[in-house]
């Protein structure tokens, strides 16, 4: 019995011993997945605030160039203005000249003309010189397509950083549970061995016949007998504790269902939020 004992208990250390092992592989493997994950997140941060900056220089230029075609238009209309202002001074002193052309009109209309090229060519050269570099707006819209792609990116290596993290925490209490389970194993293993040592030396202790009894073998009797009543009752207790670690056990793996499911439904919330906001 205490043979077939020793078997099992040997064949469920090494069958714990195979998920301890397992179990320290995926943890390791959590930790590559978490520090690539990290690394991924870090740099999607680091291309946001580019693209940030990005985007405000590009909606800076928009709206200088935006400006820029408001002066430009005003600018057309003035010059049209002027010009069928001076279309109109030329048919009304051609209208009322007899013979010739008065000199005096064709003196204030050649200064007219004058002024107006002057400012016409003043107003162009102040253009190029300060709108000749603005970017067209396909290229603003482009970038900030950009922009909310990476966002929509960063927000899902959140999220799977948070499914990450979450099943880690839970990997990490298993093991310390197997830890602890197999620490009361080896206890319980002890403590049998120790009670099978006493009960040995109990059977060598007892007298063949009630008459050879000595007062200290009845003794040394009492005394291993005691000690296996206190035995007994401590593998009671580690039984006890035994099922208390069962019931945390089930109780673990439905809080680890329920996380997932959890983490599952606001990922599908927010992918959904996301195909909304598109």
């Amino acid at each position: 019995m205490s043979e077939e004992c020793d078997l099992k208990i040997m064949a469920i250390r090494e069958d714990e011993k195979g998920e301890i092992s397992d179990l320290k592989k995926e943890n390791r493997k959590l930790y590559g997945q978490i520090s690539n994950l990290m690394v991924e997140q870090e740099d999607l941060k680091e291309q946001v605030n580019n693209l940030k900056k990005k985007l405000e220089e590009e909606y800076k230029k928009y709206r200088d160039e935006c400006d820029a075609r408001k002066l430009l238009v005003a600018d057309v209309n003035d010059l049209r203005y002027q010009q069928e202002d001076y279309i109109a001074s030329k048919n009304a002193a051609l209208m009322n000249q007899d013979t010739e052309e008065d000199p005096v009109i064709m003196k204030i209309a050649l200064q007219k003309s004058r002024e107006a090229e002057t400012a016409a060519t003043k107003r162009l050269n102040e253009m190029i010189a300060n709108y000749g570099d603005v970017i067209p707006r396909r290229d603003f819209e482009m970038l900030e397509a950009k922009f909310k792609e990476l966002e929509e990116k960063y927000e899902i290596s959140q999220q799977d950083f948070r499914k990450m993290q979450a099943e880690y925490k839970i990997e990490t209490q298993l093991v310390q549970f197997l830890t602890t389970v197999k620490i009361l194993i080896a206890r319980l293993d002890a403590v049998n061995f120790t009670v099978l040592q006493l009960e040995e030396r109990v059977n060598g202790a007892l007298p063949d016949t009630t008459s050879n009894v000595t007062d200290s073998n009845k003794a040394d009797t009492e005394a291993l007998l005691s000690r296996i009543e206190e035995l007994t009752t401590l593998v009671e207790i580690m039984n006890s504790t035994v099922i208390v670690l069962e019931e945390k056990l089930v109780a673990l793996e439905a809080d680890t269902t329920d996380m997932t499911s959890k983490v599952e439904n606001e990922t599908n919330e927010t992918e959904s939020d996301q195909g909304g906001y598109v």
